[in-house]
């Protein structure tokens, strides 16, 4: 295939298509309406010769050679904008973009109110998106772009993931006030959480056992300035 005749746009139209998995969400992800988002799968697939997308009872499933080549797409566009935005620097006040963070439910309870709070204060105009995640999918999900970063506590990845560790956050026992007896096991962020709202006491455990959560990030993304301040206000709401 002669790269002259390939439009880049429809690979930007492939990459939302992937992460997705519906044709009006794709369009609305990079400004297209949806009948313009139908045309572009449309010359996808006779670029690439393949159905790309399967229409399913959950949406939009990519074929095997959708999967296939997702990542190598991704990645590429990736490339391109780092290399457009090289030395612009990113203001995240005029930014509307999408800032998609994977997390465990420990970590979103734990994290997200402090970090929808920065993104309101720093990025109005922007998106914070949180989708589920398990430590096992994390490097999966980074691979084919649909999620910017990982927050959960995460095993062995990949050597082309990079990670930090976030917070360590020990677990403690909560009970009502005044209570003779400890009562239920939680983590200490998450019984803070439920503390602002509920007469409770936070007692800490006799035995030293913590949750560990880390961030991790593909390392196409590490160097890109707008990523690199959605990771930075992770760390600033996980500073505890």
């Amino acid at each position: 295939m002669d790269i002259r005749a390939v439009d880049l746009n429809l690979l930007k139209a492939f990459v939302a298509l992937t992460n997705e998995r519906a044709v009006t969400r794709a369009a609305g992800r990079i400004g297209l309406s949806q009948p313009a988002m139908s045309h572009a799968l449309s010359r996808l697939r006779g670029l690439f010769a393949d159905d790309l997308f399967v229409r399913t009872p959950t949406g939009m499933e990519p074929t095997a050679r959708a999967r296939e080549i997702a990542p190598l797409i991704a990645a590429a566009i990736e490339h391109i904008e780092a290399a457009l935005n090289l030395g612009v620097g990113f203001d995240p006040a005029k930014s509307a973009g999408i800032f998609t963070a994977g997390m465990a439910e420990y970590a979103e309870v734990a994290l997200v109110g402090r970090l929808a709070e920065a993104f309101a204060r720093h990025a109005a105009r922007a998106t914070l998106r949180l989708t589920p995640l398990t430590g096992t999918d994390a490097a999966e999900q980074l691979d084919r772009g649909a999620i910017d970063v990982a927050v959960a506590h995460l095993g062995t990845l990949p050597t082309h993931v990079e990670s930090m560790l976030l917070l360590r956050d020990p677990f403690v026992v909560v009970a009502r006030r005044g209570h003779p007896i400890a009562g239920q096991q939680l983590s200490r962020r998450t019984a803070r959480q439920i503390a602002a709202t509920a007469e409770i006491e936070i007692m800490p455990l006799p035995i030293d056992f913590s949750m560990t959560v880390s961030m991790a990030w593909h390392r196409r993304a590490a160097s890109e300035p707008a990523q690199a301040w959605f990771r930075s206000l992770l760390i600033e709401a996980a500073s505890d």
